[in-house]
């Protein structure tokens, strides 16, 4: 967990409904052991477009854990949002060795429905060609056809 410290910027993902917003920044705070795990904060600002058409600007506060020390690359995301209390699983699928990208798979549900997807982030608001390829081709490997990414914008954000 302590590798995603930091900040990370999504660039996009499978799922348009949950992750194409713009202007996703995602800043993990150190990790720490809470008892007996290990645990981090997850503060997400991101763009959203009201119902009158501004654009509001929207902060969401996760915990994150990791449930059992055996499966580092499983982690759960605890928060609100909407009056829902929601608990995703994350899966991190693969971790470049330079440590520019991250590929995430989650999955989750309310009471009204469940989702899933894949995420894509970043260290920095966009990626090299060399490792936006990269990144594809490691999507492809998982099953995901990367023609159906959707994509957030991620440069000229007020945060």
């Amino acid at each position: 967990m302590s590798k995603l410290e930091g900040n990370w910027y999504k660039l996009g993902g499978t799922n348009p409904i949950f992750d194409c917003y713009d202007c996703q920044h995602h800043h993990y705070g150190k990790t720490e052991l809470v008892d007996g795990l290990k645990s981090s904060s997850l503060k997400i600002d991101y763009l959203a477009n009201s119902q009158a058409g501004d654009v509001l600007h929207k902060v969401c506060q996760r915990t994150v854990t990791q449930p059992d020390p055996k499966q580092p690359g499983v982690l759960m995301h605890n928060y609100e949002t909407a009056g829902l209390a929601l608990n995703d699983e994350y899966r991190i699928l693969h971790v470049d060795e330079k440590d520019s990208f991250v590929l995430m798979y989650y999955c989750g549900d309310t009471t009204v429905y469940g989702y899933e997807g894949l995420n894509l982030f970043s260290r920095e608001p966009t990626l090299s060609e060399f490792s936006l390829n990269m990144a594809k081709q490691v999507m492809e490997l998982y099953g995901y056809d990367s023609a159906n990414f959707c994509t957030a914008r991620t440069t000229g954000c007020p945060f």
